[in-house]
C-alpha cells in the first residue's frame, strides 16, 4: 500500500493512479529486491495511454516522450529494476543525469517503509505548502499537490526543480 508500485497523476477526470501489478499481490512477504512484476497484465500499454492522454498537451511532454516510451516498451521482471529505470529517466529529464543513486539495504528500508502509504495520500496529504505550478488540467480542477514527479517534469521541464530550492 506504499508508492513502490504506483504513482499518481492529474488527468481530465481527476487523479489517476498508475499501478504496476505485482506477482503474488501486495501482501506477499518478500524483500523489495525480490518483488516480481505481473507482466501477464497489459499495464505498460495502459500506463502509456494514460500518460499520453494526460500530458500530450503539456509544455514538455514532447521533449521527454521518446525516452519514456522506451521504458514502457521494455520488459521489466523486478519492480526495483523498473523503479530504478524510472528514477534514472527522471534524473536525466531534470538535468541531473550524473546524480549518484544509492540503494538502501532492506534493514534501512524497513526503517522508513510504511511511514507514507498511498492510502494516506488522499486522506491527509503528504507534503504541505508545495510550490504551485501550472498543471495541464489546472484551469478546470485547480492545482492538485503531491502528484508524481513526472507531472512537474512534463508541466515545468527541468527547471521545475528550482521551485523547491530556497
Amino acid at each position: 500500500m506504499g508508492f513502490q508500485n504506483r504513482c499518481m497523476i492529474p488527468t481530465s477526470n481527476g487523479v489517476s493512479i498508475l499501478s504496476v501489478p505485482l506477482r503474488g499481490g501486495r501482501d506477499a512477504n518478500r524483500l523489495l529486491t525480490d518483488v516480481m512484476i505481473d507482466n501477464s497484465q497489459r499495464w505498460q500499454t495502459r500506463h502509456w495511454r494514460t500518460l499520453t492522454a494526460a500530458y500530450n498537451r503539456s509544455s514538455f511532454f514532447e521533449f521527454q516522450a521518446d525516452e519514456l516510451r522506451v521504458l514502457y516498451e521494455t520488459r521489466f521482471d523486478l519492480l526495483y529494476e523498473w523503479n530504478l529505470a524510472c528514477l534514472t529517466w527522471l534524473l536525466k529529464g531534470f538535468g541531473r543525469s550524473g546524480t549518484r543513486v544509492d540503494l538502501v539495504s532492506e534493514k534501512g528500508a524497513g526503517e522508513v517503509r510504511g511511514r507514507v502509504l498511498a492510502k494516506q495520500h488522499t486522506d491527509q496529504g503528504l507534503v504541505k505548502d508545495l510550490p504551485v505550478y501550472q498543471q495541464v488540467f489546472g484551469e478546470r480542477q485547480g492545482f492538485i499537490p503531491n502528484m508524481s514527479s513526472i507531472d512537474l517534469l512534463f508541466c515545468v521541464g527541468k527547471e521545475g526543480l528550482t521551485l523547491f530550492s530556497d
